[in-house]
């Protein structure tokens, strides 16, 4: 396809996925598997990524910021109304790779370090929590997964497994946890609820210009700490309306992590934006 395109005259022309390129420090060792390498132009949600693409030895685009589409914009107007719903949901990024991963870490030591978090946080807190899994599309191993048996034991947490992306959940909850620095982050930020972001050392980890200001911006907990489940645990047992106040408090420099890291407009418009760039640089 890249050939005949090209043949003809043609640009391949190709999109951001989800904010992880310009977060993540593990993404630096796979720059060769980025669209920029074989793309001639790039539409992306902010200029952070186009700063990590260029300096690539693989770039091979014409860039160009367009800003986050608006079905991951309007996240923050969709309101929590259903009242049965639980104030907090823990957004499991846990997806076993049967060895082929980026992490240095095992499927065994992703099952233990979860099934931690569970016991020595999730399940203590005086809140009631909803644990949702990675939506799973083929299934590695013919065993359950054990950290589901941790979910199931623990009286204040619930068990959500259905095969729903957590997008179209979002509504439901007030407080968001989540692990490592992937693309599953865009969605629960751009809420605008609190979002409590745990940084694996050993799994997706945060660069160290992302952690500056995603430290500042929202609530984050790094695993290598000293007591780190007994700081996470204290911190998400105060009440409810406390962590939102605390929240609030940081919503100046949230606009700003959110315009570098996220979305260089803030009020969708992505699509008009491609489409006169389309126009106007290639169909002129």
């Amino acid at each position: 396809l890249s050939y005949v395109c090209r043949k003809n005259g043609i640009p391949i022309m190709s999109s951001q996925h989800g904010v992880t390129v310009e977060i993540s420090k593990q993404h630096s060792m796979v720059r060769y598997e980025h669209d920029n390498s074989v793309a001639d132009v790039m539409f992306s949600y902010n200029r952070k990524i186009i700063k990590v693409e260029k300096n690539t030895h693989f770039n091979h685009s014409k860039h160009y910021s367009v800003g986050m589409p608006l079905r991951l914009m309007r996240m923050k107007y969709a309101n929590t109304t259903d009242r049965l719903a639980l104030p907090i949901v823990f957004i499991s990024t846990n997806l076993y790779n049967m060895g082929f991963s980026l992490s240095a870490n095992t499927d065994y030591r992703k099952a233990r370090y979860e099934q931690k978090l569970i016991t020595e946080v999730l399940s203590k807190l005086p809140h009631k929590v909803r644990y949702k899994t990675y939506p799973e599309d083929n299934r590695r191993y013919a065993d359950v997964d054990p950290v589901l048996d941790d979910v199931k034991r623990a009286e204040n947490m619930e068990l959500f497994s259905n095969k729903i992306d957590m997008r179209y959940l979002l509504y439901k909850y007030k407080i968001f946890i989540t692990t490592g620095a992937t693309s599953t982050l865009g969605w629960p930020i751009m809420s605008d609820k609190p979002v409590v972001f745990i940084n694996q050392k050993y799994r997706y980890p945060l660069t160290s210009e992302a952690y500056d200001s995603f430290s500042k911006g929202i609530f984050v907990f790094n695993d290598s700490d000293q007591d780190f489940h007994r700081k996470l645990r204290s911190f998400l047992s105060q009440p409810i309306d406390k962590i939102e106040r605390l929240w609030d408090e940081k919503k100046e420099a949230r606009k700003n992590m959110v315009r570098n890291y996220f979305s260089t407009y803030k009020d969708g418009g992505a699509g008009k934006r491609a489409a006169k760039i389309i126009l106007r640089e290639y169909l002129n």
